[in-house]
């Protein structure tokens, strides 16, 4: 949960109160240190806040409606058989165009909002519609050249061809990376669909679709589309393996102002400059070493580039405590760009939005109980263990970041001395990930039997970063699958054994690990 963003629809339903109480704590500590959910939740909370201002200022200020009243259903069925259907609002004041006797045509059309918002649903219209009009729009446009930003963990690129592994994801879900911010690509990967979900938004200057799917290693995009043009303007990718990636447009480069001297130019005399130095990976490790120290390296939202001759670090939503600390250990390393950004703090849930903490599945509950007298053992023993699989999944993610930042080419560029304290960073991990699961591993081992759990046999060991995070996901879902009822993609009755599997995987993998960590 501390490294995995939180669904929209289960955000919506935190903020609703609808969650239980597992769950509701459990994004909770995720808030803590994820500042886009926390960004999204605020924008949840405006948008309904201002949605219920909007619905009280139409209350107060409209007078009741008159009588007779008209049948609105006829006459929006009359215009939603025009070919080129206008905008709502278009649409209301080309109805109302001509005075009526009994109110003047500005309060009409007010009233017709009014009453159309809350007693009837607006007019619907398809993503595939809407896709098919995007492709048309696409198509007529001369093709010139886009600039687009390509986000995915933190990472900010302009050119999607330097990143292999995403190209990949997208070309095995039938998601065309040629133009990935295109409604063409998003049409032929939704219309290959055996089943699939849509969603359709709109607002004043923006269309939104949503597909969610079970059928794709993709398994929800969006896409934004300008309502002006139907030019596609910001996309979002889900994998099954939680891998985002985010494709926003990029505004036009402005044209360069040509200036023409009034008179000749003395040439300018020959200036001596000094050379800047470039920022090394050995500086970059520094920055790594530094928030080791302060215990930052674990879920702070923190992010870190090397670009040039600087290494720029974004801190995000930092209280002031860890603001100070972070500019003396790091602001002050060599070739740093320490940058802060503020960002609203979410909303604290009240009293009534607390619902009941979550039981295990029902396949176990009353086995589990049984074998721990009661309820009160049950939730002591099932905080213990998620606290565990969260640790070893966040020490996990810290592995597999340093790996991406420091690949087996650019250690051997480091000097001894540096490629000695990147190994202790690692090995520091790689150790407290083994307690971790070798502690969890122990506690769980009496409750894995009690539910005749298979005894495990050999199993393939992946001791690199990525086989270690996706052992520790497999670990974190089983057991939320066990202990919250959480869905999983393993039979109910299959589940004890699987995670004393996935238990016994991840103990293995990290031992290979510490037995031979980078060097």
């Amino acid at each position: 949960m501390n490294s995995l963003h939180i669904e929209g629809d289960r955000l919506l339903r935190f903020a609703d109160g609808e969650l239980n109480q597992r769950d509701a704590q459990r994004v909770r500590v995720h808030l803590e240190s994820c500042w886009e959910c926390r960004a999204e939740l605020d924008q949840i909370h405006r948008t309904v806040g201002e949605c219920v201002s909007y619905r009280k200022a139409l209350r107060d200020v409209l007078p009741p409606p008159p009588a007779p009243w008209m049948n609105i259903h006829v006459r929006f069925a009359d215009l939603d058989r025009t070919i080129e259907r206008p905008s709502l609002m278009a649409r209301l004041a080309a109805a109302f165009s001509a005075p009526t006797r009994w109110v003047p045509a500005a309060a009409a059309a007010a009233a017709l909002v009014f009453f159309f918002y809350t007693n009837s649903e607006l007019p619907t219209v398809s993503a595939a519609e809407l896709l098919q009009k995007a492709v048309v729009a696409e198509q007529s446009r001369p093709e010139q050249p886009r600039r687009y930003q390509i986000r995915t963990r933190g990472r900010r690129l302009t050119d999607p061809t330097v990143i292999r592994n995403l190209e990949t994801l997208a070309v095995n879900a039938h998601y065309s990376w040629d133009a990935p911010l295109s409604a063409r690509s998003y049409q032929r990967w939704h219309n290959q669909l055996a089943s699939k979900s849509d969603e359709v938004t709109t607002s004043a200057d923006y269309y939104q679709i949503r597909t969610s799917t079970e059928a794709s290693i993709l398994t929800e995009a969006s896409l934004r589309l300008r309502s002006a043009d139907y030019a596609p303007v910001e996309s979002s990718l889900l994998f099954r393996n939680h891998d985002r990636i985010e494709i926003t447009e990029l505004p036009e480069a402005e044209n360069p102002v040509a200036i023409t001297p009034s008179a000749p130019v003395r040439p300018a005399e020959p200036v001596l400059e000094t050379p800047v130095s470039q920022a090394t990976p050995a500086d970059e490790l520094r920055v790594f070493a530094a928030l080791r120290k302060l215990g930052a390296d674990l879920g702070d939202p923190i992010e870190i580039a090397r670009s040039g001759d600087t290494i720029v670090v974004t801190a995000l939503a930092v209280d002031a405590g860890r603001r100070q600390r972070l500019e003396q250990e790091v602001g002050s390393l060599s070739h740093v760009n320490l940058q802060f950004t503020d960002l609203p703090p979410a909303a604290a849930p009240s009293a009534a939005s607390i619902a009941p903490r979550a039981t295990a599945t029902p396949f176990f509950e009353t086995q589990l109980n049984q074998f721990f007298g009661g309820r009160v053992a049950l939730d002591r023993f099932t905080d213990q263990a998620l606290e565990l699989s969260d640790a070893a999944l966040a020490r996990a993610h810290a592995l597999r970041r340093l790996s991406e930042h420091f690949p087996p080419q650019v250690v051997a560029s480091l000097a001894p001395a540096d490629r000695q304290l990147l190994q202790e960073l690692s090995v520091a991990h790689a150790s407290a990930l083994a307690n971790s699961v070798k502690t969890l591993d122990q506690v769980a081992s009496p409750v894995l039997s009690s539910l005749n759990a298979a005894p495990v046999s050999a199993t393939t060991s992946d001791p690199s970063p990525d086989g270690l995070l996706q052992s520790a996901r497999q670990v974190e879902q089983l057991l939320a699958g066990l202990l919250t009822g959480a869905a999983t993609n393993v039979t109910p009755a299959n589940i004890p054994s699987q995670l004393r599997s996935a238990l016994s995987q991840l103990t293995n993998s990290a031992d290979i690990y510490l037995a031979s960590p980078p060097q």
